[in-house]
């Protein structure tokens, strides 16, 4: 029997990245054991995923690292396909019993059996996993991310909407992403407070803030320009609880961060923000009608200093463009 091991420790978008390549393995390989090794940020992502068998959690702590690593190690994978991972994951692969491994990026090591096979520059992050599928003999079946939730975070959705909105309403329903992880990620909290104001007042549209609590103090500022109890954050949500009200949106707008490819996934409509980093790589894979991206050149094209402490890039975004991306998906009011 096939045994595969995909390694995931990174972000949110590098899981769902991935949910492409799960599906062509499982279509290629149908009896073969599929199991996914994701952080644990990121495993609930995975976690009603139809195509793999076991999903287990990455975490840092050395005790429990060595626990999964035997827990691993008996599988005795033919394949090890890393769809993105950093050097104190890949760590694991000296106590695992395995074939080769297979990377995308640059992380080839002879000792380990690491081979990165040759791919021409600035493909997708989705057709670089894929290339590691075609590698062992699997066919791609199509580029399309996936994510799926159980019926206790509809419900969860469903509450939600019910606490703080008309179920019935024939309103729009817009969600938000306010935050980023990095600072030069993220568009101007006085720019997002205006282009709600813009959206409430031409099409009346009911508006949730995205986010958890390490966006809570972007929050407190939006709420010195807006009224917050029309706007409620929902930080109270688990991830999954998340995901079940982003895929009730007719509309998502976010910086370059985790939920923005969370709505790509479950098919909503998108408004993506980018500063100078990589929206061919690692944007929406398809850019039609319903994923619009906004990002402006400037002088320092590709951003090498993450500490940068004017992101004028992101600054450079006026609220006219996004409300035009506004209107191209929402249509007239």
């Amino acid at each position: 029997m096939k045994k595969i091991l995909i390694i995931c420790t990174t972000g949110m978008g590098d899981t769902l990245f991935g949910a492409p390549a799960l599906r062509a393995l499982r279509k290629s390989f149908p009896g073969a054991v599929l199991d996914v090794l994701a952080h644990r940020k990121s495993s609930d992502l995975l976690r009603f995923n139809p195509h793999i068998n076991g999903l287990y959690e990455y975490r840092e702590n050395p005790a429990v690292k060595l626990a999964l690593a035997f827990r691993l190690r008996k599988k005795s994978y033919g394949h090890v396909l890393i769809f993105h991972a950093n050097n104190r994951a890949l760590s694991l692969l000296d106590w695992l019993h395995y074939g080769e491994a297979l990377t995308h990026q640059k992380m080839e090591d002879p000792r380990r059996n690491i081979r990165k096979p040759i791919m021409e520059k600035g493909l997708h992050s989705i057709i670089r996993r894929l290339r590691l599928v075609e590698e062992i003999g699997g066919k791609p079946d199509g580029t399309g991310m996936e994510l799926y939730f159980g019926k206790e975070h509809q419900r969860m959705a469903e509450d939600f909407l019910s606490a703080h909105f008309s179920l019935k309403s024939a309103k729009p329903l817009v969600g938000v992403q306010i935050g980023a992880a990095e600072k030069i990620r993220r568009w101007p909290i006085e720019n997002f407070a205006e282009i709600i104001i813009r959206i409430q007042k031409q099409y009346g549209a009911d508006i949730f803030i995205s986010g958890g609590k390490m966006d809570r103090p972007l929050y407190r500022r939006l709420g010195r320009a807006i009224d917050l109890s029309k706007v409620p954050m929902i930080d109270s949500l688990d991830l999954l609880g998340g995901a079940a009200l982003i895929s009730r949106c007719g509309l998502f707008i976010s910086n370059d961060t985790g939920p923005l490819h969370m709505a790509v996934a479950l098919g909503v409509p998108t408004l993506s923000l980018y500063c100078p980093s990589f929206p061919d790589t690692t944007g929406p894979i398809n850019r039609d009608e319903k994923n619009l991206v906004i990002q402006k050149k400037v002088p320092c094209d590709i951003c090498l200093d993450r500490e940068c402490e004017d992101p004028f890039c992101m600054a450079s975004i006026s609220v006219d463009e996004v409300f035009d991306g506004v209107k191209k998906i929402l249509g007239p009011s």
